[in-house]
């Protein structure tokens, strides 16, 4: 009799678990209404062609009136917007909203959600890979703050990033200084600048021989950007049994820092958080940007993209590649970091502290608490009375 009663559970519980995977597989308006949410998607074209996507909750779960106060907010790398709502209530996006904020979620160039451009195909032309990080500060995050700004009438939004989507929005404000006069504040979560401390070895090692990589990969194989076409299948392995899971599980975790760690066990069970993860990322990968990450792992410093010195003459007027002077950052900065991230090196969280005018830290303690804590835990909930509060007092209230 107890088997069957918990045969009939392991049902259950499985069909439960099936319907939410499939949920989350919907487009984002979609997956956004079973969760009572009204959501829009907006598109802008930057000024070099890339036609870029924008999720946008305006309104409160089952209401219609437009909440006051718009927050953009920037994936990270191979994430997409989808990412932002992945933990249902829990979520960051959903949380926004509920307390007041008309919530737009970025897609800069390269993601799924934003591979159109006026002249190229993603999928055939090399040249829609031909961007460093550079190009996706200066021109996808400056498109969406000012469409964004036109749409909602509002002088000043305030921005939010994770992981690399900070370096996107550090290198907007640090480039283009009159963009300090658009946003209220700027919240990073795992502000990623100063990655040459970092504990993973292998960024190191690729770091060093980064141009040798490069070379290798864009001239040599001809190889552009990694499509996601390649890591679909392995949704399907790492559900195959226990042995293949636990393969990936140790891959996946060993790259993103405990990936499975806190995942919202009401939301999706554990066993299961790759469906949950691989039904939106990773994302299509473009080398010559990941390359930019790695010289800057291997200079230890936050600047434009090494061509070497005969081209960085041409290109900049001089033989190494400008800095981003993170000094002409004027706004207040809410840096929300783990200590225990071995991506994120803490020299390099409180070198970005040192440089800014008004830095808000945060730091985070516990040792299960890691790069995409933000995403996929259940406990990311502790960060937000103090995410709330800092966008509260530096958001002009009317």
């Amino acid at each position: 009799m107890e088997i069957h009663i918990a045969i009939i559970f392991l049902i259950f519980g499985l069909q439960k678990l099936k319907a939410e995977i499939i949920n989350y597989r919907l487009p984002f308006v979609k997956a956004a209404a079973l969760d009572g949410y009204k959501a829009e998607t907006h598109q802008v074209t930057t000024d070099d062609g890339y036609i870029l996507t924008m999720h946008r909750i305006p309104s409160a779960k089952n209401s219609s009136k437009i909440n006051k106060y718009p927050v953009f907010m920037v994936p990270g790398m191979t994430a997409v917007s989808d990412c932002f709502i992945l933990l249902g209530n829990a979520s960051i996006a959903y949380t926004l909203v509920e307390n007041g904020y008309d919530v737009w979620l970025t897609n800069p160039r390269g993601n799924k959600h934003s591979q159109k451009h006026v002249k190229y195909n993603a999928m055939e032309d090399k040249e829609y890979w031909n961007y460093t990080i550079h190009e996706m500060g200066h021109y996808d995050i400056a498109s969406f703050v000012d469409y964004i700004r036109n749409v909602t009438k509002k002088d000043k939004i305030s921005g939010m990033g994770h992981s690399q989507g900070t370096t996107l929005i550090f290198l907007l404000l640090s480039s283009r200084p009159d963009y300090n006069d658009k946003l209220n504040i700027f919240v990073a979560l795992a502000p990623s600048v100063y990655l040459n401390d970092s504990l993973i070895s292998v960024m190191k090692i690729v770091g060093k021989y980064s141009n040798f990589f490069d070379h290798m990969i864009r001239e040599v194989l001809n190889i552009h950007f990694l499509p996601r076409s390649l890591f679909e299948g392995m949704e399907t392995v790492c559900n195959s049994g226990p042995a293949f899971f636990s393969l990936c599980r140790a891959l996946i975790a060993g790259f993103c820092d405990n990936l499975d760690y806190g995942v919202n066990l009401d939301r999706i069970y554990d066993f299961k958080i790759f469906n949950l993860a691989f039904s939106h990322m990773p994302s299509e990968l473009c080398i010559k940007m990941v390359m930019h990450y790695f010289q800057m792992i291997d200079s230890g410093n936050f600047c434009k993209f090494d061509y070497g010195q005969l081209q960085n003459t041409q290109m900049y007027g001089s033989s190494t590649p400008p800095r981003y002077d993170i000094k002409k950052i004027t706004i207040p900065v809410g840096l929300i970091f783990a200590r225990h991230d071995l991506l994120i090196p803490l020299s390099g969280v409180h070198r970005i502290s040192k440089e800014l005018k008004n830095p808000i830290p945060y730091e985070m303690k516990n040792k299960n608490y890691r790069h995409v804590f933000y995403l996929f835990s259940k406990h990311v909930k502790k960060i937000y009375p103090f995410l709330l509060r800092i966008l509260r007092e530096n958001t002009l209230m009317e």
